[in-house]
């Protein structure tokens, strides 16, 4: 088994394959549930990682309205496996190297994305009744 991750753009067909497989990760990633994939041409980064060739994660960090949202997403037949923390790895050295401050949603119900995000150093600022919302501030 391989894994690699690849800087990608909307032209890449591998993305809406990745949506496409997805699974049940769908209910607590619901970034492209309404948006489409061209959506990516604002993204500072988007990644994909793959496994023996086949899209099984996704990462982004977009830009919105100053504040840079970084988003994940493992598809459900790969999660518990370790592909979540490689696509934080690779989207926080990338962050690291710009000296850019990040924050998530994560869903209320999404135990195991709550404990990556604090492994990786992200602090909880607030809660809705669906989500949680955490910073990662950059620090010299």
């Amino acid at each position: 088994m391989t894994t690699a991750i690849k800087q990608i753009d909307k032209s890449n067909t591998d993305l809406k394959n990745f949506i496409d497989n997805i699974g049940e990760s769908v209910n607590t990633f619901t970034y492209f549930n309404s948006r489409d994939v061209t959506v990516i041409d604002n993204h500072i980064l988007t990644v994909l990682l793959y496994k023996n060739k086949e899209p099984i994660g996704y990462g982004h960090l977009d830009q919105d309205n100053g504040i840079i949202w970084l988003g994940i997403c493992v598809i459900e037949k790969e999660i518990g496996k370790g592909y979540g923390k490689k696509i934080m790895k690779s989207l926080l050295d990338f962050a690291d190297k710009k000296k850019l401050s990040l924050k998530l949603s994560v869903n209320r119900n999404n135990l195991a994305a709550q404990k990556l995000y604090k492994h990786f150093d992200f602090v909880k600022i607030y809660e809705t009744q669906s989500n949680i919302f955490m910073n990662r501030y950059y620090e010299d």
